[in-house]
């Protein structure tokens, strides 16, 4: 599991004893066995294995064949890429994270490419709510 090593008023240093990416988002009092912590691990990898090139055949679809190209899809264009470049960056920079500015360039990242999926999610949500429930809207 994590244990709290140090906790200022300004930030918290946390010991983790688990291989997995999951160190980041489980909480610090969760004990894990080596089994538990390599099968998350396992799952993780083959989950952002399967995801990525999902997502990128997704993007290339729409992008090569013009025709299928509308405003909906455009979105969806933008949340399969945005989505591949977080995954990607989560992958491949969590345990990466010994370096404070490595670390804080991670963060940013994540978070920016997290909540920018969040804003294409909305956007694509509008764009059906628009479609949908306006066009059938008789009032």
């Amino acid at each position: 599991g994590c244990v709290i090593v140090e906790d200022t008023s300004t930030h918290v240093v946390c010991s983790c004893d688990h291989l997995t990416s999951f160190a980041v988002l489980t909480s610090p009092d969760a004990t894990m066995s080596r089994a538990d912590a390599l099968a998350l691990e396992i799952i993780t990898l083959v989950g952002v294995v399967i995801s990525v090139p999902c997502l990128l055949l997704t993007f290339i679809i729409f992008a090569y064949f013009r025709r299928l190209r509308n405003l909906t899809r455009v979105i969806l264009m933008h949340l399969c890429l945005n989505l591949s470049i977080a995954l990607l960056i989560f992958i491949c920079g969590v345990e990466k994270t010994g370096d404070p500015d490595n670390c804080t360039g991670i963060a940013v990242a994540l978070h920016f490419f997290m909540m920018t999926s969040v804003f294409w999610m909305l956007a694509e949500g509008v764009q059906l709510f628009r479609t949908f429930v306006v066009v059938f809207d008789t009032d």
